[in-house]
């Protein structure tokens, strides 16, 4: 039995991971940690194997790091997270030759690992603990949306710091995570309170007893069916991760100033804060299945259109195709949320970051090198190519998703 002392102690991680995301988002290079790779003299491939690297890391260390965290607690991964990207953003600043970059960026890898997953399950479980996890759709939104403004606004500033110095951007960038490192300390977690608080409800009981490790769980044929939903959307994210990224790219290709790219970047965060805002209504007004295969569909379209090669149309496309993915990506997290057991939450989370992780990856690795031998805008046009395998595994959830219990 949870004591009213712990209760609200769960209700003050609430407010406290409000403020860590606010600080953990200050990624001032976000919008052009690419460009100053290829100032440090990298080609487009160099930059795909990196970016490869980082994510084959990163999912390799997935489902290890889920698992530490529901055994030692999400608060001890995030700290061992954020205290790796430290590292690398400090690395950063020393970048000389592509086997330095290599070596933080696999140290970036470990760090998303880490990090992935485990604050969304700190947060949901929050949530349940103090009976507020019907919430947690409008809380997720505004936590969301919040990121995103942050983030933003430190991308169009983060331009301003790159035109004076990179070495001062990554010094900006670093300032922030020390400030989040702190917030996490004055988190609360116990272990030990999952178990009590799945034991008090039936519906989790009963999950516990079909679900108490992340291998059963995944034995479960409702679990595998869910498979197919978080692989198929995986793979739109894979696609739509590297197309993000690569961004800059494209507009550096398009002759497009640092400072606008930033800008463009900065622009697109507040854009997508706002989709956050709207997400809940949306999500609550339409069922998952239009709402998965019209955002898939319209993006394929959209992407097509930047064989134009205009630097206007590649801006415009680029903001629009930043909207509504993020709205989906809430739908599908909530859906799956209330399928998972708080003792395997972050665990299974880190199957769903796997998955993202090795379809991003992938990604990167092949429109990197194919970067390097067509034009960028020929190769974004023609990747929504991909999402026809991502209808396809939808259709077949949606197909058997009657078959799904409540595990």
């Amino acid at each position: 039995m949870l004591t009213s002392k712990t209760i609200i102690s769960y209700k003050n991680n609430i407010i406290l991971l409000f403020i860590f995301t606010f600080f953990s988002s200050l990624v001032f290079d976000r919008g052009l940690f690419i460009i100053y790779l290829l100032y440090c003299d990298l080609s487009n491939t160099q930059i795909g194997l990196l970016q490869g690297a980082f994510f084959f890391v990163s999912l390799l260390s997935e489902i290890p790091a889920g698992v530490f965290g529901d055994i030692f607690g999400r608060k001890t991964s995030m700290i061992i997270g954020l205290g790796l990207d430290l590292f690398f953003v400090l690395g950063m600043i020393f970048g000389a030759t592509f086997i330095w970059f290599l070596f933080i960026f696999i140290i970036k890898g470990l760090s998303k690992a880490f990090n992935s997953g485990s604050d969304i399950a700190l947060f949901y479980d929050s949530l349940k603990i103090i009976g507020r996890e019907s919430e947690y759709l409008e809380l997720r939104s505004k936590l969301a949306a919040l990121s995103n403004f942050a983030m933003g606004s430190a991308i169009i500033i983060g331009g301003g710091i790159a035109e004076i110095s990179w070495k001062w951007l990554y010094i900006s960038c670093a300032v922030p995570l020390f400030i989040a490192i702190l917030c996490l300390f004055f988190l609360k977690e116990n272990v030990e309170d999952y178990q009590a608080m799945d034991s008090s409800s039936e519906n989790d009981n009963r999950k516990n007893k079909s679900s108490s490790s992340l291998y059963t769980f995944l034995k479960l044929k409702s679990t595998k069916i869910l498979l197919v939903l978080i692989c198929s959307w995986a793979l739109f994210d894979g696609v739509m991760g590297s197309f993000f990224n690569y961004g800059q790219s494209l507009f550096n290709e398009l002759s497009i100033s640092p400072k606008m790219i930033s800008l463009i970047f900065g622009i697109v965060y507040f854009i997508t804060g706002y989709s956050y805002i709207v997400a809940e209504k949306v999500i609550k007004r339409f069922s998952l299945i239009p709402l998965l295969n019209l955002t898939i569909i319209l993006t394929a379209i959209l992407l097509f259109l930047n064989y134009l090669a205009n630097p206007w149309v590649s801006i415009a496309l680029f903001l629009s195709l930043n909207l509504m993915p993020e709205v989906v990506f809430l739908a599908v997290e909530t859906h799956c949320q209330d399928k998972i057991p708080s003792t395997i939450r972050a665990s299974f989370l880190s199957v769903n970051a796997f998955m993202s992780s090795l379809f991003i990856g992938a990604f990167y690795i092949i429109f990197g090198a194919l970067f390097d031998v067509f034009p960028i805008y020929l190769v974004i046009s023609l990747s929504g190519l991909f999402f026809i395998f991502s209808l396809l595994g939808l259709n077949i959830y949606f197909k058997y998703s009657k078959q799904l219990i409540n595990p």
